[in-house]
């Protein structure tokens, strides 16, 4: 069976975004539990850009908090860092939490963007065609 046959025949409609987001476990649970193509079909419709974002910026807002929370329990070491122009290290640790998670959330939907891109050309290269 070619899973591009009559893909979006039984899609569901797109929800509100305050419903979507109040579905999304079971829409994860069901995916996970039960992979076929069924279950894809009827979660296609649910899939929106702005559902894509939101979950984006939930997994770099995660990333960043457990960063920070890493940072905050083991310090980098910065006596060996140079031009810190006297700044304290609480100053110099605070400075790195920030950008840390600043380049997390912009990394985030940027690399699984990308990766995501990467294996579609590598499934397409290798005659792919879901």
């Amino acid at each position: 069976m070619e899973l591009n046959s009559n893909y979006g025949s039984q899609a569901s409609l797109p929800y509100s975004t305050g419903q979507a987001i109040r579905e999304l476990p079971g829409q994860y649970f069901k995916v996970l539990s039960h992979p076929s193509i069924a279950t894809f079909r009827e979660e296609k419709g649910k899939a929106t850009w702005a559902m894509n974002w939101l979950q984006f910026i939930a997994l770099g807002l995660i990333g960043a908090v457990l960063q920070s929370i890493g940072l905050l329990i083991s310090p980098p070491d910065f006596s060996s860092v140079v031009g810190t122009a006297g700044m304290s290290h609480a100053a110099l640790l605070a400075v790195t939490i920030v950008f840390f998670a600043i380049f997390e959330l912009i990394l985030t939907p940027i690399s699984f963007l990308a990766a995501g891109g990467i294996l579609f050309l590598i499934a397409q290269a290798f005659g792919g065609k879901g």
